[in-house]
């Protein structure tokens, strides 16, 4: 009887130790799991290259003990309301485009004026330095932690009947636009410019109602462009920004090493590695449309200067609201992003 009881103690006091040591052990030893919506599908080329291998990154130095759930847009909640559900916490971390919230981030309407970035990679570079250089725009994501941010591929200008090579060809031309700033754009270029919903521009370009479109080139494939279009002119009329942020108390909450890594692993470095898959999906989508016979245009520099006089109407508005609603030092901030964005393109 004896024997028995010694034998049950030991035990009990085994699985005592074994229960004291587990609580002692590092928080990370249990699984953490963010979730993460985002502006794109998963076959989108800035998931593929850069946002999975991000995960993947992330998973492996955290020993599998983080995991990442991706979500596609509007799984959780709609676009314009991603950011307050991370401040909230309903999500974890979340992505989409600054433009979906109008007023919200009214510094990043700059990275949206005309003729100011040639690829993702600069502009997204720019934006996510602009950030770490000028405390009020990173006031525009207070509530949240900003991982990173990146632009959009540049919008270009793709005609049915005939190529746009200098001012006088666009004059008059009807072009299809999806955005209020696009719009305006077009209108200071001399274009008549027609604002329309994506899904319906393919069938407007095949029945003759437009004279062309201006989009990403990106974006000609998945939105049938290619149909009744012929021509292209590699013009770069402006970007689009878009933001990833953590729910602040999750990202305090992580234990430190995660953190560190998350830290390390973000910032400047995804904001390149997502500006460098957008210029990827550009490359990729051009090659394809040579293959379909599509004639490629770029403006001479001199004609470039006569778009550019052409837009600068737009920035100095741009710039007077922006003094009116008390921003002093925005134009430190946009000659900042001019200089960035010509530095960058001479390395």
């Amino acid at each position: 009887m004896k024997k028995s009881i010694s034998v049950f103690t030991k035990t009990f006091l085994a699985v005592c130790l074994l229960w004291v040591s587990a609580s002692q052990l590092p928080a990370h030893a249990a699984d953490i799991e963010l979730s993460y919506q985002a502006k794109f599908p998963e076959r989108h080329i800035v998931v593929k290259k850069a946002i999975k291998p991000w995960f993947k990154n992330m998973e492996e130095k955290s020993g599998d003990t983080l995991k990442f759930t991706y979500f596609p847009p509007g799984a959780l909640v709609k676009q314009p309301k991603t950011f307050d559900a991370v401040k909230t916490g309903a999500i974890d971390i979340g992505g989409a485009n600054t433009a979906r919230n109008p007023g919200k981030f009214p510094l990043n309407e700059l990275v949206s004026l005309p003729l100011l970035f040639p690829s993702s990679k600069i502009g997204s570079e720019v934006v996510w330095r602009l950030g770490q250089e000028f405390p009020e725009w990173g006031k525009e994501f207070a509530g949240t932690t900003l991982l990173w941010q990146f632009t959009s591929a540049p919008t270009q200008i793709i005609t049915v009947k005939k190529p746009v090579q200098t001012l006088e060809d666009l004059k008059g031309m009807k072009i299809i636009v999806w955005t209020p700033g696009m719009l305006k754009i077009l209108q200071a270029l001399g274009a008549n410019p027609i604002k329309m919903p994506s899904r319906d521009s393919a069938l407007a370009l095949e029945k003759g109602l437009a004279d062309g479109i201006a989009v990403p080139i990106p974006i000609m494939r998945p939105y049938k462009l290619n149909k009744s279009t012929k021509y292209i002119t590699l013009v770069d009329l402006a970007v689009t920004s878009f933001y990833a942020v953590m729910n602040s108390s999750k990202m305090k909450s992580l234990p430190s090493d995660i953190h560190k890594n998350l830290t390390d692993s973000t910032g400047i470095l995804m904001a390149r590695s997502c500006g460098e898959a957008m210029d990827k999906g550009t490359v990729k989508g051009i090659d394809w449309l040579k293959s379909l016979g599509f004639q490629f245009y770029t403006l001479s520099s001199e004609e470039k200067q006569k778009w550019m006089k052409a837009v600068m109407p737009l920035r100095d508005l741009w710039l007077k609201k922006m003094e009116e609603k008390g921003y002093r030092n925005i134009h430190k901030i946009l000659d900042r992003a001019e200089n960035l964005s010509a530095e960058l393109q001479g390395k």
